[in-house]
């Protein structure tokens, strides 16, 4: 998910069926950072194809028929029975943003053009459901320097299984231009007090078409808060999007998943005491790589390692990119993204129950071991947005 309210329209990068977050983070054609993306995606399936590497994307690994699948999935099923039969209790626990603005969009669309289903969807996405049975994880101290907490199994886990869920405490949606609010906070304080005095612009519904033709851009984002989010630890959107160094916050989008076109979920990172819903601690095992300088024997012995072609003879220029590097940028993207896949043991998935995706779930790529720490990977827009 992107910041920018100036972005065109996502364009998905794929390789052997799977997106690079590996579940889901778009990738923006007209930004810089994407072009590089996109070149190494073609350099790394080049790279495959001539050397017959080993490239394969783990996507929709959900073993669907385990009992933790199905008891997830009834529990799902059964709240969006609950909240389609009672339209006040759908209201009441649909999330809100802090700007008064977007909330007149919301409750405007949701009378006109949100069916109570999307309704639903976006109230799913954005709840912590009581789980007590799913407790297959716990917080520790990262085996990866410098990535501080990590998310660690406390029993052996099967491929397919759900490890934990991926928690939407806020709930990023992409709206139309014609729907922005053109407001701009410009306070450095990042005070997270949600009593904004919005003035109330006038929205016209039928400047908005929810079901938008493809190719229609996409060009501002409203962040709502699950309704078990307390005013404390909502965020104003300007440090969801830029962090706040002055108490040292990092963006919320820098734990975001994309689910689709139109929603990432957010899990913030001060509510951590529900193992049920821990996917947002997941590390990238390979974003050291992502970081890594031109001409980093790290890198380059990796790319070695991975059987990627990389001329080392430092002493011909001939081997050297413009900028004297050994490995160009899309070299070294691919080289992080084939490390990072092969040292994962998880991914993000959609769980797709009852229509749409109504919740993330952290999947296991391979069995995985009590005490073992979980690994997904993030892709390189991330590193490239974040690092």
């Amino acid at each position: 998910s992107n910041s920018n309210s100036n972005s065109n329209h996502v364009q998905r990068v794929r390789i052997s069926g799977g997106t690079n977050k590996i579940y889901g983070a778009a990738v923006e054609s007209s930004y810089k950072q994407g072009k590089i993306v996109y070149l190494a995606f073609n350099a790394l399936a080049d790279q495959s194809n001539e050397h017959n590497l080993n490239v394969k994307v783990n996507v929709n690994v959900l073993n669907k028929e385990s009992e933790l699948s199905c008891q997830i999935s009834q529990v799902l099923k059964e709240k969006q029975k609950e909240l389609l039969s009672d339209k006040s209790k759908l209201l009441q626990q649909h999330p809100q943003s802090i700007v008064a603005v977007d909330n007149e969009i919301m409750r405007t669309l949701s009378s006109s053009s949100l069916s109570n289903e999307q309704m639903v969807r976006e109230a799913l996405l954005s709840a912590r459901l009581p789980l007590p049975f799913l407790n297959r994880t716990e917080l520790g101290p990262s085996t990866i320097e410098g990535a501080g907490r990590g998310l660690f199994a406390t029993e052996n886990i099967a491929k397919g299984e759900v490890i934990t869920l991926y928690p939407g405490d806020a709930l990023l949606s992409e709206l139309p231009s014609d729907t922005s609010s053109d407001g701009d906070d410009d306070d450095d304080s990042c005070d997270d007090d949600d009593s904004y005095d919005d003035t109330e612009e006038e929205f016209n519904e039928e400047d908005y078409d929810y079901d938008a033709e493809e190719g229609e851009e996409y060009i501002d984002e409203v962040v709502l808060w699950g309704a078990h989010v307390s005013n404390n630890n909502r965020l104003d959107d300007d440090t969801v999007f830029d962090g706040c160094e002055v108490q040292s916050i990092p963006p919320l989008t820098a734990y975001a998943v994309s689910v689709d076109d139109y929603y990432s979920v957010m899990g913030h990172p001060t509510l951590d005491d529900n193992p049920a819903y821990h996917g947002h601690f997941a590390n990238d095992g390979a974003g050291h790589l992502a970081l890594e300088k031109p001409n980093s024997q790290i890198i380059i012995e990796a790319a070695l390692e991975l059987g990627l072609v990389v001329d080392t003879d430092t002493d011909t220029d001939t081997n050297k990119t413009e900028d004297g590097e050994i490995m160009g940028v899309e070299e070294r993207i691919a080289t992080y993204v084939m490390k990072s896949l092969e040292v994962s043991n998880a991914i993000h998935e959609a769980l797709d129950e009852g229509g749409g995706g109504l919740h993330m779930a952290t999947v296991a790529t391979r069995d995985v071991e009590k005490g073992e720490e979980i690994l997904v990977t993030y892709g390189p827009d991330y590193w490239l947005e974040h690092g």
